[in-house]
């Protein structure tokens, strides 16, 4: 597990999962220091404003992924990327800035982090690489065959990890199917638009189950996977690019 010794730097951490995820962190890792990046553009999003959610880091910064430097990563050990114009509605809209920002900043951060000996990088990539298909589960090993641009770029920052990992610089890629579920920053865009778009139908069927049809929040199982990324026995990693 990480010691007190780790510094963890959490991009896009005042989004919809990141404080879920601090707060994971801060029970799991306690001694770990925590330090989120974000723009702050949704840092008021609150569902109690009295509750500050990011007080479960140790250290707040405001930039644009895109104007980071090596020198904003050095001391840093852990990666967790979460940064993105999220979700496939938003990169149809905004296609040119997804790529800019998901693809090619995502990956510039990848390579300013090797460079500066971050040893571990965690990527929320998305169940949106599958495209459309049928309702059965789908694994790492199935082909993707992205529709959108936000699932491409997911993709392609996929495909420019595995080239940059090695011994010294591990990758895990978690594939997260869409998140629901409560978060101090709640968002209800995506979820919300499934139901209105199914009201006028005989029903709604929500799928939401665990493999032990235990009902879950995504958002703690999502924080929960990203906790798994920092076990090296619990997670298949990219292999060194030869």
């Amino acid at each position: 597990m990480v010691n007190k010794t780790n510094r963890i730097l959490v991009t896009g951490n005042q989004g919809y999962i990141g404080p879920v995820l601090g707060a994971y962190l801060r029970r799991s890792m306690p001694d770990a220091f925590l330090i989120g990046f974000d723009t702050g553009l949704f840092a008021s999003c609150l569902l109690d404003p009295i509750v500050w959610p990011d007080r479960q880091y140790d250290l707040q910064r405001y930039c644009d992924l895109r104007d980071l430097s090596e020198d904003d990563l050095l001391g840093i050990d852990a990666i967790v990327h979460l940064a993105a114009v999220s979700n496939d509605p938003m990169g149809n809209t905004f296609e040119r800035p997804t790529e800019d920002i998901n693809l090619n900043a995502s990956l510039r951060l990848a390579s300013l982090a090797k460079a500066a000996g971050v040893r571990r990088f965690i990527f929320a990539s998305s169940c949106s690489v599958y495209g459309a298909g049928s309702d059965e589960p789908r694994t790492e090993a199935d082909t993707a065959t992205p529709l959108t641009a936000y699932a491409r770029s997911k993709v392609a920052l996929e495909e420019g990890l595995r080239k940059l990992a090695g011994e010294r610089f591990q990758v895990t890629c978690l594939r997260f199917a869409t998140a629901c579920g409560l978060s101090p920053r709640l968002r209800l865009d995506l979820v919300l638009n499934d139901f209105v778009a199914y009201i006028s139908g005989p029903h709604l069927k929500v799928c939401s189950l665990t493999h032990d049809n235990s009902d879950k929040d995504r958002t703690r199982r999502c924080s929960a996977s990203v906790g798994v990324g920092f076990s090296r026995t619990a997670c298949t990693r990219y292999r060194p690019s030869r």
